[in-house]
């Protein structure tokens, strides 16, 4: 055991005062939190409303709507299947959901499955949702701050927030993020992010567009 001797000078005036140390110490933990406390309800406090100024949902042309007779006739054209196929997935058209005013991508109807025909479909889709977006708020594409688009299984360079841009001249500091690969949770994953950048932006204007591409991913056995 050491003596008391030798312990140096330094040491030995800082022994009495530990206790008051210590206290000090726990003292500025408890204002550290304290303060964190106080600056995280403020910050909650000062973060602004998000607001839904408009929901659309696009509606294809009429020569698009499909029947249970129609999809028939286009596999059976395609030249892949065997009549048992055929027959097993008349039995999965039936009883899926889909009904026979179903409205189909135009590759489905004149059964061509290209890059450029996937593009025809996100095309169609993206730009009528914003057209009908558009005319409904009357808010001019220079307006929009933040672009959100996301589609699970079409993901082509350039992007589908790129053609959104480049098609309606938006601004070139506009955020813009394309999420892709998510599956049905990237429509609430983009919401959930458009509302996050809108709290750091005060009366900034997102859209959001969600939608699906199924051209380049129809059932060929």
């Amino acid at each position: 055991m050491m003596d008391i001797k030798e312990i140096p000078n330094f040491a030995k005036d800082l022994i009495p005062r530990l206790p008051e140390l210590v206290t000090n110490y726990w003292v500025e933990i408890a204002a550290g939190l304290v303060l964190l406390a106080v600056l995280a309800l403020w910050r909650r406090s000062n973060r602004k409303d998000v607001y839904l100024r408009d929901f659309v949902v696009y509606q294809g042309p009429d020569d698009l709507k499909t029947d249970y007779h129609r999809y028939q006739a286009g596999s059976r054209a395609v030249g892949r299947f065997t009549e048992e196929e055929l027959q097993f997935m008349d039995r999965i058209l039936r009883t899926n959901g889909t009904g026979e005013q179903t409205y189909f991508p135009p590759a489905m109807v004149k059964l061509s499955f290209t890059l450029a025909d996937a593009r025809e479909e996100a095309e169609m889709v993206l730009f009528g949702c914003m057209d009908k977006l558009l005319q409904s708020t009357g808010i001019k594409p220079q307006q929009i701050d933040i672009l959100i688009t996301n589609c699970s299984l079409f993901c082509p360079t350039p992007s589908l927030s790129a053609m959104v841009i480049n098609k309606y001249k938006m601004r070139s500091d506009i955020l813009n993020y394309n999420l892709g690969g998510m599956g049905c949770s990237a429509g609430l994953i983009a919401i959930d992010m458009a509302a996050r950048l809108l709290h750091d932006k005060p009366n900034g204007i997102a859209v959001v567009l969600s939608t699906e591409n199924i051209t380049l991913n129809w059932y060929f056995g």
